[in-house]
């Protein structure tokens, strides 16, 4: 070995040293017992690694199975964050909603497939997420009791905006369902902008959606935060 310095408190319980290893060919820096070391700006701690390696932020703050390190910008620490966020799909529910003829009205969807952060209301039909960036959104629709060559549209509205629009004609009709999707990117601030879907139609007649629970359905997720 090289050149070493050794440090112990005054009962030897806490060991550690700094050497230099001509075998490694490495500077090292190390403890000796069985402790944690710790790192520290400002007189505070900032970083630690434990005793079996594990990386703590700001003290033993490990983090969770799956987490990664993000950083925060030149001003903040880095922090644990789980990769994924906002991710869920909703249906529409078991029981069918009239949509008037010529008229922007919101779909109620009332059954959470995957609602993984808790960011649906299923009593206000709304999907707000709490973090800042990007996210992919999508929406589809069907429609029962629609006659041939008729139109509807789908659209996913951010804080009663437009954001995305699709349009269906006559040749998506099925009998009597007729289908619209729409999906696309939308940036939320991650506080107070929510994201809802509604549908049109020029029937005759009003329509309700069909009663397969899996046809009408959102869905969406962060794809990059900013």
């Amino acid at each position: 070995e090289g050149a070493a310095i050794h440090l112990k408190d005054d009962n030897g319980n806490v060991q550690g040293g700094l050497f230099t290893s001509d075998n490694t060919g490495a500077m090292i820096v190390r403890t000796i017992t069985n402790h944690y070391m710790q790192f520290r700006t400002n007189n505070t701690e900032r970083l630690r690694i434990g005793e079996s390696g594990q990386i703590g932020i700001g003290g033993a703050n490990y983090g969770t199975s799956g987490q990664v390190l993000t950083s925060q910008g030149s001003g903040s620490a880095v922090q644990w964050a789980t990769p994924g966020y906002g991710l869920f799909e909703v249906k529409h529910g078991s029981s069918a909603q009239s949509i008037p003829r010529v008229t922007y009205t919101k779909v109620e969807f009332k059954t959470e497939t995957y609602d993984l952060d808790g960011l649906f209301d299923t009593t206000t039909y709304r999907y707000t997420p709490q973090v800042a960036g990007y996210y992919y959104v999508a929406f589809n629709i069907i429609l029962a009791g629609q006659s041939s060559g008729y139109e509807i549209y789908a659209e996913i509205k951010k804080n009663g905006n437009s954001v995305m629009k699709s349009h269906s004609g006559g040749s998506q009709n099925y009998g009597s369902l007729s289908q619209a999707d729409v999906y696309g990117i939308v940036q939320c601030n991650g506080s107070s902008d929510y994201l809802d879907a509604y549908i049109w139609h020029n029937n005759a007649n009003s329509a309700s959606r069909s009663p397969d629970v899996n046809m009408t359905r959102m869905l969406g997720y962060l794809v990059r935060r900013t």
